[in-house]
């Protein structure tokens, strides 16, 4: 493949990686568990029994899954703007990083019928940045 291809291939993959984080922040807005969104969960206005707010890590989480999704963001316009070979491992990371967050969340809640989408769209975000991470450092 000659040099421009790759470099339109490579800023391409960049502009899904952004795409990637935006999703991935989307998921935080909408309904993680019963009727709050996973902002709502961070700011400690989750209440799931009459005993009052829910402690732990997988509080946390949707917080941790925004900030993820704004350094996939970076990285993302990183790729646009200048287009390089390789360079795909930090959004491998983000992306197992953004699974692991969903799955512990997902662990954490007392009942999984009241899941809602956005903890399942962060979950698919995740995937989504692997998958191009391991195509940008292997291909573009």
């Amino acid at each position: 493949m000659d040099k421009s291809k790759s470099k339109s291939l490579s800023s391409m993959i960049g502009m899904f990686i952004l795409a990637g984080g935006l999703v991935a922040i989307l998921g935080v807005f909408l309904t993680w568990y019963g009727s709050y969104s996973g902002w709502n969960i961070v700011m400690r206005s989750f209440e799931y029994t009459s005993t009052g707010l829910v402690e732990g890590y997988a509080q946390y989480m949707p917080l941790f899954i925004l900030m993820i999704g704004v350094s996939a963001i970076i990285s993302g316009i990183m790729f646009t703007v200048r287009p390089i070979k390789g360079g795909g491992l930090n959004v491998i990371i983000y992306g197992i990083f953004i699974i692991v967050a969903a799955i512990l969340f997902v662990n954490w809640v007392p009942s999984t019928s009241l899941l809602g989408i956005g903890v399942w769209v962060c979950a698919a975000a995740g995937a989504l940045l692997m998958v191009l991470g391991v195509y940008k450092t292997f291909k573009a």
